[in-house]
């Protein structure tokens, strides 16, 4: 409720604000991205994420496992 006020507000400053979980398979591509070479920066552009989120990704601090369904 409090996101969805700050979102409306604009307030809050996320890409997508009632999207910020990504998938299994979104974290796949982005590893599968990065490890051929292209910058963190474009794979987090790409997805909406940060870039910060892509390395913690990348250095398994978060997503280190896929999630069970």
């Amino acid at each position: 409720m409090n996101m969805e006020d700050a979102a409306r507000k604009g307030r809050l400053h996320v890409s997508h604000p009632t999207r910020q979980k990504v998938t299994d398979a979104e974290v796949a591509q982005m590893r599968a991205l990065v490890a051929s070479g292209i910058l963190r920066v474009r794979v987090a552009e790409q997805f909406g994420v940060t870039k910060a989120f892509v390395t913690q990704i990348m250095n398994g601090t978060r997503r280190k496992y896929p999630r069970s369904a």
